[in-house]
């Protein structure tokens, strides 16, 4: 089976597919592809897939969330409806056993939501989601973490010295790896090395509190103590972990008397789903009593994803979105991704979540390097390890070396050095990265004596070893350069010495932004990050060491300083809610925060809205403020202290307008004059985007009032836009001056009369707008036919091409809802086929990064409704991508119902276009110029991205159609001159030349512009008209049948073809001018009960408009069917039969249906058999077995309209009857003998006779019954024992006559009469007298006699 159910079709949705076959584009024919369509491709093979995560069941409960949010809540209250949960969940969890014994429920939340987190198949997911009991479920993901002088820079220390606001009181949450709460940071009774050994022997219990931390858990090993791993009592660790200490060293510093409530949520496996949520639900109700008042009042998590979307639906970023509605707030790092288009990381894009930016160091100098390699400038990237010294070297200095052997410099077996053998003294030695850590490598060299080291990146991507690490043991300077020049260095070797130039300068780089901090905005166009805090080069508790520091970089030091400034509002102004803290603090951030420090680059532009937000957070302003002005987002579900239109397609001037609130907290009227500052030039030059806003607003004291501020965009004054998908890192890094020219940014400034300054508070504005593509086709009426017009709604001039519609689907509110399905195909001599092709789908709305949903499309190559091939997505994901940001055409067989991988090609997306391209040569697909013409069915899938491939769980809309392959359908636009254009201005109209329906598209396969004909009310066709007889005969050869016509009318636009359907329609064909011919009679057999066959005939045009009418052809029948008798017939009957004795009836069959049964047959090899009318065989005598024991001949039938049969072979056998070849005696037969009649004396012959005494003559009688005769073969009876009449006066036996042919006659009876001889012989005749005493005498005697003739 395929992934999914795959709903099979051979033809389009939107067009008879064999009409279009009709107009199919040989693959000759095809367009060249455009430059724009690449033609790459990698093989890619299958790699290891881990199962995806749990998720997260949400109950139809009310919780303690739902009480505060009604304004009912009360201790009783939350306990009673923590009670209830409770047992609602236990329900569930035994229904889920039921369902499934192997099914885990991993955890559950109870406070901020009810929730059961669960590890089940598909199967019992669906069944839970009809349960009444289950409002929802969720994906849950994991996540990664993100990696003194900053308290003064965001103004901390003021606040703490002037206003004594130190966070006391306010409960802090850090979500992280744990923390060393030994550090003398957080607890000043133990800060020591023994504190923590003691504290970690054990690594499972805790005794609260501990100093400043007052509770926490491991909900990575599921313990009580949330203390750092370390493998010295963690055997299973990888290293000691460092980074929660740090993080919640980073919240106090700045909030340093906060009470710290630390949960491990990360190890060595990352953070986890399940131990975000349930840290999320401890930090809500830390005594787990079901009373959410002892809550924490803010929450860290210096952790997260990328290409973060603003979506609650995923398991973690529901439950942040209701911790702030509760009003904890949430401080989440903005990720570590670099400056890439969109890659701000999850959670931190919920929406009521706080985004953290990274900005560089306050006061820390920093080295940057410069230099050239071979004579050539190149980046340099100085170590971070090492001495943090400037340096300057050349050629001349030192000579540069590239090793003989063992050039990545890492340790060989054993730890050996692997220049062992070499001598570096005063040189500078070039190695390559890959396979160990940097400091590795330059030790390696510093101790063979060098006196630098040039690491030359293996990546080709212009960017130069990074050099990250740290090791106190490396003495010598080393730096990163990239591919390129470590080639030209290697190659100046070769042929002699290398040149070089390189130097390291310290130099303070305040003011910028970190260069690995991830830039927005969200995938949803919201504003994210929304505040900058430093993040670079922090220093910070390090775990295990007492009391001492270390630095640590990312956006993950930048977000807990944040989470302290926050900390210092909530206990500074305790009126203020999540909302209103997280609006001031944005509202007075820093707006000038460059992309360099100034000391680095005097020239560096202002940092766009998307990488710093707000700005670099400015506590001691905040909390000052008296006034917090936010925007309510109702799309979002969220309050925001910004102007945060998002991605804006506009194909016409439009305004939107945003109302701002502006709330005063202070028992003062406050008026603020306004302006709109721009923070670019060329944005104010390019006149695209106005503002219009009050000059000047009055806020009553202690009042909230709303300013609207409307923005108007002229798309035709836009830059070119320009954000692709890349496929490569050139392509990324057009993508990121994309963006910085794309988008408008800059800030609502507040400037307070009544203050020193001109600027007190802000709103800073973001939007991302783009000139849309736009084509709007109509129809306009004819004198003869009507005309296909469009029109170039859109800003910018349009030049589009054709492509064949493959499935349309209606808007039906889906979640990506799918529009249209297109193809395309284009000749290429890169491609092994010669045929490059694009599959498109186009949604409903548009889409900003591709990473906001999954793709899929599947293919059914051999038509038999199971998919063959599919193409997904396949994003490039995490810290090792190989570019950063893209996603790929995944292409491969289904195997089995798996995927097998097999291709990656690019795929084709541009950012705020609704249009998603899979582009590939066709035969990674199978399909060669040989199938061009063939259709084919598809499926095209959308759903929730699944991080690196494809769909998550199951798609929330699908389509199905087929498509045409190598078909384009030709389309031409032409002028009021009839002059081909290949551009259509702004507003300006051309008619259409198309042969059939078509999906206009622009020429980088980006964008859908319309399917024509889609909506447009389209003339229908006149009915249809038919001439001719309408009747073929069954035997017929191919000829004109009949002429469709639109009788006296003409339809509004050319007809592309017809099509009849039907029961045999296989035998008729259509062509394009309506003429239906006989193809071939084969199937038109009246014999076989088509005596008429009924077609419907549908005519189409261009537009897709049809018509249907329907005929009947009469066949007419020939006398063509012979009657067909059964070959092999065998029958036998017993001899003797009379003349006209029935044998039995012949196998045949009469198939002319004018024929009325048969009238009789012809035997030919013998004239004893004759075939009546009813096909019966008859004798015609009688048949004599022993003669003649089997007979085979031939017959054939006749049938009444004189169609004769084949002649076939039929067998009789003859069976003999044995009454009518035994011998007969004769019956009553009576012989006469004298007593004491000599042996073999021949009393008579017996009267028998033999019927084939000529044949089989009699050889014997058998005798029975007697032993005093027997009968000779010729009858002769013969005495053969005494005979005595005193004894016997009768003597009777049995006979049977035999004969050669073994028949034995009938047994019968012989009687012979014994006559009595008187006189002369013993005297025995008389028994009486003196003499009677001899009798008895002899007795005896006689009996003896008698059994011996028995």
């Amino acid at each position: 089976m395929a992934k999914y159910s795959f709903k099979a079709t051979a033809v389009a949705t939107a067009v008879s597919g064999a009409l279009m076959a009709a107009s199919a584009t040989a693959a000759t024919q095809l367009p060249t592809a455009p430059a724009s369509l690449q033609v790459k491709a990698e093989a890619l093979s299958n790699p290891q897939q881990e199962r995806a995560g749990a998720y997260l069941v949400v109950l139809k409960q009310s919780t303690a969330v739902d009480l505060m949010s009604k304004g009912t809540y009360s201790r009783a209250a939350a306990k009673h409806t923590y009670a209830t949960v409770q047992a609602a969940q236990f329900n569930l969890r035994e229904q889920i056993q039921k369902l499934e014994p192997s099914a885990k429920v991993l955890g559950s939340t109870k406070v901020l939501a009810s929730t059961l987190i669960v590890e089940a198949s598909d199967s019992t997911l669906d069944k839970l989601r009809n349960d009444a009991s289950v409002e929802r479920i969720l994906p849950l993901r994991n996540s990664r973490l993100f990696v003194e002088e900053s308290s003064g820079y965001i103004g901390a220390d003021a606040v703490k010295q002037n206003l004594n606001v130190t966070g006391k009181d306010v409960k802090v949450a850090v979500l992280d790896t744990g923390i060393d709460y030994t550090h003398k940071v957080f607890n000043e009774a133990a800060g020591t090395v023994e504190a923590y050994e003691a504290e970690a022997a054990d690594p499972t219990t805790v005794a609260w509190p501990q100093g400043q931390v007052k509770g926490g858990y491991d909900f990575v090993r599921n313990d009580a103590d949330p203390i750092e791993d370390d493998p010295k009592f963690r055997p299973e660790a990888d290293g000691l972990s460092d980074h929660g200490t740090h993080v919640s060293h980073d919240v106090t510093g700045i909030a340093p008397d906060v009470e710290l409530y630390v949960y491990s949520v990360c190890g060595d496996e990352g953070c986890t789903w399940a131990a975000q949520i349930n840290a999320l639900e401890a930090a809500m109700d830390p005594n787990g009593d079901g009373d959410i008042s002892d809550r924490v009042d803010l929450m860290n998590m210096s952790l997260g994803g990328e290409f973060g979307s603003t979506y609650t639906g995923d398991g973690t970023q529901y439950l942040i979105q209701r911790a702030v509605e509760l009003g904890t707030n949430m401080i989440i790092a903005a990720g570590n991704d670099d400056d890439i288009p969109f890659r701000v990381g999850g959670p931190s894009t919920t929406p009521n979540a706080i985004s953290v930016a990274s900005l560089t160091h306050p006061t820390l100098e920093s080295l940057f390097g410069e230099g050239t390699m071979a004579g050539s400038e190149t980046v340099i990237q100085p170590a971070s390890f090492g001495p943090q010294a400037a340096f300057a070297f050349t050629q001349d200095d030192a000579e540069l070396v590239y090793p003989s052997e063992n050039q990545n410099g890492c340790d060989l077996d054993g730890g050996a050095n692997p220049f062992a053998d070499m001598d570096f003294t005063g040189k500078a030695v070039l190695i390559d990265r890959g396979a160990c850590a940097f400091t590795e490598k330059v030790l390696n060299a510093q101790e063979r004596g060098a006196a630098l080291v040039l690491i030359a990146n293996n990546n080709d991507d212009g960017t130069p070893a990074p050099m990250g690490g740290s090791d106190a043991a490396v003495t010598i300077p080393s730096v990163g350069i990239n591919f390129a020049a470590g080639a030209a260095l290697k190659n100046q070797l070769r042929d002699g010495a290398a040149t070089y130039s390189i130097s390291g300068t310290l130099k303070s780089q305040t003011g910028g932004v970190s260069d690995f901090s991830s830039r927005g905005p969200s995938m949803d166009g919201l504003l994210k990050p929304e505040i900058a805090a430093p993040g670079s080069d922090i220093l910070a508790a390090l775990p295990g060491s007492g009391d001492q520091l270390h630095r640590k970089s990312g956006t993950s030091m930048a977000s807990p300083i944040v989470a302290g400034a926050v900390a210092l509002m909530k206990e500074g102004r305790p009126e203020l809610d999540a909302f209103e803290i997280k609006a001031m603090l944005m509202n007075t951030a820093n707006l000038d925060i460059h992309v360099d420090s100034l000391n680095v680059d005097p020239a560096s532009p202002l940092a766009p809205i998307s990488r710093i937000g707000a700005g670099l957070v400015d506590v001691e302003k905040a909390i000052a403020s008296p006034v917090a002005a936010w925007v309510d987002l109702p799309e979002f579900d969220t309050k925001q202290a910004a102007l945060s239109f998002g991605a804006k397609r506009l194909a016409e001037t439009k305004t939107y307008t945003k109302s701002v609130v502006l709330r005063n907290f202070s028992n003062e009227e406050r008026t603020y004059n306004l302006r709109m500052e721009h923070r670019y030039q060329n944005d104010v030059d390019s006149g695209a985007v106005m503002f219009e806003h009050p000059q000047t607003v009055v806020v009553p004291a202690n009042q909230t009032i709303l300013i609207d501020v409307d923005m108007t965009i002229d798309p035709s004054k836009l830059p070119e836009f320009g954000i692709m998908n890349p496929f490569d890192n050139d392509e990324l890094a057009q993508g990121v001056a994309a963006l910085d020219l794309a988008e408008y940014d800059g800030a609502l400034i507040f400037d307070d009369a009544a203050t020193d300054g001109d600027h007190d508070l802000h709103v800073v504005y973001h939007v991302l707008p783009k000139a849309a593509e736009e084509a709007e086709f109509g129809i306009e009426a004819g004198e003869e036919m009507s005309h296909l017009m469009v029109k170039n709604t859109g800003a910018v001039a349009i030049s589009g091409m054709a492509e064949q519609v493959v499935a349309i689907s209606e808007d039906d509110n889906r979640q990506f809802d799918i529009k249209s399905v297109t193809t395309a195909a284009f000749q290429s001599d890169n491609c092994d086929s010669g045929i490059f092709t694009t599959f498109s789908i186009q949604l409903q709305d548009g889409l900003n990064h591709l990473r906001q949903a999954g793709y899929r499309m599947e293919f059914d190559l051999n038509n038999d409704g199971i998919a063959d091939k599919f193409m997904t997505n396949l994003n490039d994901v995490g810290d090792n991508a190989a570019v950063r940001g893209r996603s790929r055409t995944l292409i491969g067989s289904i195997v089995d119902g798996e995927d097998q991988w097999e291709w990656g090609t690019p795929m084709l997306h541009e950012s705020g276009e609704d249009t998603v391209t899979f582009a590939a040569c066709t035969e990674l697909l199978g399909l060669n110029a040989d199938a061009v013409g063939m259709p084919f069915g598809i499926q095209a899938f959308v759903g929730l991205e699944n991080y690196d491939v494809g769909i998550w769980d199951k798609p929330t809309d699908s389509v199905n159609g087929g498509f045409i392959f190598g078909m384009n359908p030709t389309v031409t636009l032409k002028d009021s001159e009839d002059q081909a254009l290949r551009e259509l201005a702004p507003g300006e109209k051309a008619m259409v030349e198309f042969d059939m329906p078509f999906a206009f598209t622009s020429t980088t396969s980006t964008n859908v512009m319309a399917v024509v004909p889609g909506d447009l009310d389209v003339p229908a066709l006149p009915e249809l008209v038919v001439d001719g007889d309408l009747s073929v005969s069954e035997n017929a050869e191919p000829m004109p049948v009949a002429t469709v016509t639109f009788g006296a009318e003409s339809p509004a636009f050319p007809i592309m073809g017809y099509r009849i359907e039907g029961m045999h329609a296989d035998s008729f064909a259509i062509d394009n001018k309506g003429v239906i011919s006989l193809v071939s009679s084969e199937n038109l057999d009246v014999e076989m009960g088509v005596e008429s066959v009924e077609l419907k005939v549908m005519a189409m045009d261009t537009l897709g408009s049809s018509t249907m009418t329907d005929i009947e052809i009469a066949v007419t029948n020939e006398h063509d069917e012979m009657p067909v008798v059964a070959h092999g017939q065998v029958f036998s009957m017993m001899d003797g039969a009379p003349a006209g004795t029935v044998v039995g009836t012949l196998d045949y069959a009469v198939f002319e249906s004018a024929a009325d049964g048969i009238v009789g047959g012809t035997v030919e090899g013998t004239d004893l058999f004759e075939i009546n009318e009813k096909g019966e065989l008859v004798t015609t005598a009688e048949v004599n077995q022993l003669a003649v024991p089997s007979y085979t001949f031939k017959v054939m039938v006749e049938d009444s309209v004189g169609l004769k049969s084949e002649m076939v072979d039929v067998t009789v056998d003859v069976v003999l009857n044995p009454a009518l070849h035994s011998p007969v005696v004769d019956h009553g037969q009576i012989f006469s003998v004298t007593e004491n009649a000599q042996l073999g004396t021949v009393i008579g012959r017996l009267a028998y006779s033999d019927p084939d005494a000529d044949v089989s003559p009699v050889t014997e009688f058998i005798v029975t019954g007697t032993n005093l005769f027997t009968v000779d073969a010729d009858g002769a009876v013969r005495v053969s024992g005494e005979i005595d009449f005193e004894f016997e006066k009768e003597v009777s036996f049995q006979v049977q006559a035999k004969d050669s042919a073994q028949f034995v006659s009938e047994v019968v009876t012989v009687r012979v009469n014994v006559t009595n001889v008187t006189g002369g012989d013993d005297n025995d005749d008389d028994d009486s007298g003196s003499l009677a005493w001899l009798t008895l005498l002899a007795a005896p005697f006689a009996a003896l006699r008698r059994r011996k003739r028995k």
